[in-house]
């Protein structure tokens, strides 16, 4: 049970910004808010002051115009203020992010009467490490960089020595904060990534610039606030050390996940291991002869040039085993199987999937010799790891490493990097090499080639099928308290999907919040009867075509005359507004359809498009509004990512085209792989995970529509399958109450 205080703190910060805005209360929005504080408050507390019952999380999706953003702030502050806890709120999106602590978080201090402190959290990459920056301001032409070769990335770019200059005098003179996002001249990520630190790199206190280094400066600042804005690859990176070692201790944190449906993804990704064969190959020879500029400056009594040498032989030893592996899977892989199954997809002919994640015995020979090999240099490479860090504990050297305070903090973050890299490829080759027994659900293992200009790479991927068990046990089961979520949580008014690919347990509490807008009235759904059916691509492709041809003309001749949009959006027939637009978004499954879609466009008509190929995505949004203020036609060509997080209220979009169901590409090695464990125990994948995830997709894409109450406009499905399969119904049943309209396609 709420107590009193609590609920009238609630109730009063919410009334008071409601009416210092002048906004009215939302139905859904109220509920929401109840949601999460009686759920907060049905768990039970330990004499630790750490939840004592068995985890249990809210689930809550919440339409479009909910205002879910106020509701888990409202709910969420006054409760982890009483409960002693520190509230993280994690987003899947920069957006999102920049929205909360630039806009919502302070708008609703300043106007609930609540005091509360915020503040943003970001990963080390965003910030500069300064020992970095000074140690390539030494070696400018990079001849003398310890670091080259060191990263799992390659550098595509060197920085020049005036590019470093800069940064370091505006960051010198505090014209600049050392945030990768608050850079003046935009810097490349691949070229930005060079001058950042990881947790193995970095020295800490024992670096000289720590008092003012610009990410421990930020960590001082998240100890202290109630609220901590961060996103979700954040809080992976966390779990993925264990947790509480980047952000608080999990235990002592309530999380709201907003964007909820990206988590699982996402964690899969943090928890899957991929190395390149050949640049392997490459790296072990960076890191012996970093070896070797090391060992004349490491003590000769302490026995350290016999593990550098051994280190050395292991090395010779590890190359000539990937090249075998290399060899083998060129040689003994039917890359012809994996061609014929392929669908879309250009590249999907560069992909191997071993079924089932069964490898065959040859392989997982070389793979366990390998592990085994990692493994030895990564425990030698610990050993030094270690000494070095004890000389860096101060100006007397602790360590039995030979090497002064100076020359630690040098060789610290280089050998940190490359024990970092030989802790992974030692895990991935563990994973790959290891053989699913009995009913144990089976890794995804695949492979890829990589066309470089001189060569062909491969590689090597493994990763879990499903996130429950990485979400379940780093989070779920640790955290004080959890709430998920976002407007497209469910799939055919059901949950069941989310749950399975997210662990989350039965005895969560769900919810399922309508939108407040009148779908019915201001939105309508066109779905063109006897459209050729997608699987026919070239027809699907012509008609779509044809499709948006006609659109366009209709709004250069609706424009000649001189109707705008205003008149369309005046009117209360709704059918109206299916032959008068400007603004227009087309959303494509594929780049190829896209493109091919693109080019049979009369060129004429190609002037109205912004592709997201030509374009940034937010040059293109700025393009389209540009056009859209000065009253010309403009249309998005998009892929998934224009699906998702597009806000274009009113005038800037009244016509959604969505090309066909956005159904997973077939040839996906994870989702294959997921999908092939799921027929192999007698289930159905397309029903169980094809299906429903296709239908969240959609019902991102429709949301693109209708993003304020006075908005209006028309969806066109242009798959006929939503008519012509048993499935069509799911799809329907999923989306907003739109409108429908079914028209004869000519």
């Amino acid at each position: 049970m709420i107590p009193e205080n609590v609920k009238q703190s609630i109730q009063g910060s919410y009334k008071q910004f409601l009416s210092k805005k002048s906004l009215q209360a939302r139905h859904a929005q109220k509920q929401m808010i109840a949601d999460i504080a009686n759920y907060l408050f049905s768990l039970s507390i330990g004499a630790d002051g750490n939840r004592s019952s068995t985890e249990k999380l809210c689930v809550i999706e919440a339409g479009t115009g909910t205002g879910k953003t106020l509701a888990y702030l409202a709910a969420g502050i006054p409760v982890a203020q009483a409960l002693g806890k520190k509230l993280i709120l994690s987003t899947a999106t920069v957006t999102l992010q920049e929205q909360l602590v630039n806009k919502d978080l302070p708008d609703f201090r300043d106007n609930s009467g609540l005091g509360f402190s915020f503040t943003l959290a970001k990963g080390r990459g965003r910030y500069l490490c300064i020992a970095r920056l000074e140690q390539l301001m030494a070696n400018t032409d990079h001849n003398g960089d310890l670091f080259a070769g060191m990263s799992t990335k390659p550098v595509t770019e060197k920085i020049d020595a005036e590019t470093l200059k800069t940064l370091f005098d505006d960051y010198a003179s505090m014209r600049w904060n050392g945030e990768f996002d608050a850079l003046t001249q935009p810097v490349p990520m691949e070229t930005w990534s060079q001058l950042t630190a990881d947790n193995r790199s970095c020295t800490s206190r024992a670096c000289a610039h720590f008092n003012h280094c610009p990410y421990y400066d930020a960590r001082d600042r998240w100890d202290s606030v109630d609220v901590l804005v961060c996103n979700h690859d954040l809080v992976l990176a966390d779990l993925a050390l264990g947790g509480g070692v980047i952000l608080p201790v999990t235990e002592d944190c309530i999380f709201v996940f907003d964007e909820a449906h990206h988590l699982a993804d996402k964690a899969l990704n943090h928890f899957s291991f991929n190395t390149q064969l050949q640049s392997s190959r490459q790296w072990l020879k960076q890191m012996t002869k970093s070896y070797a500029d090391l060992l004349p400056h490491l003590a000769t009594s302490a026995g350290w040039k016999a593990v550098i040498d051994e280190v050395a032989s292991v090395s010779r030893e590890t190359d000539v085993l990937l090249a075998q592996i290399y060899e083998y899977f060129f040689s003994e892989l039917d890359w012809d199987a994996e061609d014929k199954k392929s669908h879309e997809r250009k590249d999907a002919a560069e992909t191997y999937r071993f079924k089932n994640g069964e490898v065959d015995e040859a392989a997982c020979e070389v793979g366990r010799d390998l592990q085994h090999h990692f493994a030895a240099m990564t425990r030698n490479t610990e050993k030094l790891f270690t000494e070095i860090k004890k000389g860096l504990s101060d100006e007397k050297n602790t360590g039995d490493s030979g090497l002064n305070k100076e020359e630690c903090e040098q060789w610290y973050p280089v050998v940190g990097q490359i024990l970092n890299r030989c802790e992974n490829q030692s895990q991935l080759w563990k994973l790959f090499s290891t053989q699913t027994e009995g009913n144990a659900r089976p890794l995804a293992k695949w492979l890829k080639k990589l066309e470089h200009n001189d060569f062909v790479d491969l590689s090597v991927s493994c990763s879990p099928l499903v996130a429950d068990n990485i979400l379940t046990n780093g989070i779920w089961k640790r955290a004080f308290g959890v709430v998920l979520t976002s407007a497209t949580l469910s799939s055919g008014e059901s949950f069941e999907s989310f749950k399975f690919k997210n662990g989350i347990p039965e005895n969560s509490q769900f919810s399922m919040l309508k939108s407040p807008f009148n779908y019915a009235e201001n939105a309508l759904l066109r779905i063109p009867e006897n459209f050729p059916d997608p699987s026919k691509q070239d027809k699907h492709t012509e008609a779509v075509a044809g499709y948006i041809s006609q659109l366009l003309d209709s709004a250069i001749t609706e424009k000649a005359l001189g109707n705008t949009d205003e008149a369309v959006k005046s009117t209360e027939n709704t059918q109206a507004l299916a032959q008068k637009h400007r603004t227009f978004l087309a959303l494509f499954s594929s780049r190829q359809q896209m493109n091919d879609v693109y080019f049979a466009l009369e060129h004429r008509l190609r002037n109205y498009v912004i592709r997201q190929d030509d374009v940034s995505r937010t040059e293109a949004i700025i393009q389209h509004k540009q056009k859209s203020d000065s009253q010309s036609i403009s249309i998005l060509f998009g892929l998934a990512s224009f699906a998702e997080g597009l806000d274009l209220p009113g005038d800037y979009l009244t016509h959604v085209i969505i090309a066909k169901i956005p159904f997973s590409v077939p040839d996906d090695p994870l989702d294959a792989a997921l999908s092939e464990w799921i027929e192999e125990r007698g289930g159905n994948s397309f029903l169980e995970v094809s299906l429903p995830s296709a239908a969240v997709r959609l019902k991102q894409a429709c949301g693109r529509l209708i993003r304020n109450e006075t908005d209006r406009g028309v969806v066109s499905l242009l798959d006929s399958r939503v008519l012509s399969r048993r499935y069509g119904q799911y799809f329907l049943k999923s989306l907003p109450p739109f409108r429908i309209s079914y028209e004869a396609y000519e």
